[in-house]
């Protein structure tokens, strides 16, 4: 793992997008007209959760990519890191229609024994499940291009993270989510107020630059290993 690199590429990431943001934000300051500053506002919001989305999901496919070149078995990583990877297996054990071999014909609809026959599989093949490598789906890290906070909380709990990390700061997520949804759909055509702007723009960066900081962190100290956890 070459943590320089890592690094870059998601302070890069962070900045091309931070930049882009605070020059819309400086066009607002530099306006006269209150109606203006709103109307700006308004789409500097729609600009601000895109980067928002775009950026934790760079961020969490960063880290699962450089979790899976480490070629770890499922043994080695943290709980969370371990169910996310075993994700498929454990969605095949759980089909309600898959039978038992043994008894498929001649016992076709004996649900209690077929259930037992892959409980049974996944005690046989355990030892074996532990020894899988470690290949996180991408899939983990989606945004459901809805970014909630109970969207948000779910991958950090699926990574392993504490999925109330920003629970503090829900409401202005809500906020921004909210204003996106009506603008996006073509319910709020007005403007957004300096009070409410100012609010979920600070909260925005806020949540950026701590996710940068907790998968870095997880990544520097192997803080993803079980011995760790």
């Amino acid at each position: 793992m070459n943590l320089d690199q890592i690094w870059a590429e998601v302070e890069e990431d962070l900045q091309w997008r931070t930049e882009e943001i605070r020059f819309l934000h400086n066009q607002i300051a530099d306006l006269d007209n209150v109606d203006s500053k709103d109307q700006l506002r308004r789409a500097t919001v729609l600009m601000l959760y895109a980067h928002f989305e775009g950026f934790c999901k760079f961020v969490f496919l960063t880290y699962i990519k450089t979790i899976n070149e480490e070629s770890l078995f499922c043994k080695d990583v943290n709980f969370a890191l371990a169910a996310s990877a075993m994700s498929k297996i454990f969605d095949e054990m759980r089909q309600p229609d898959k039978k038992s071999e043994l008894f498929r014909n001649s016992l076709p609809n004996e649900g209690k024994l077929h259930r037992f026959a892959r409980d049974r599989e996944f005690i046989e093949t355990m030892q074996r499940f532990e020894m899988t490598q470690v290949v996180i789906p991408d899939s983990i890290a989606d945004t459901e291009s809805n970014l909630k906070p109970i969207v948000l909380s779910k991958i950090l709990f699926y990574l392993g993270f504490e999925h109330d990390a920003f629970k503090v700061i829900d409401g202005d997520i809500h906020t921004l989510l909210n204003i996106r949804n009506k603008i996006a759909h073509g319910v709020e055509r007005g403007g957004v107020t300096e009070q409410i702007y100012n609010r979920v723009y600070a909260s925005t960066f806020r949540i950026m630059r701590e996710i940068k900081s907790i998968i870095m962190e997880s990544l520097s100290t192997s803080g993803f290993l079980r011995t760790t956890a």
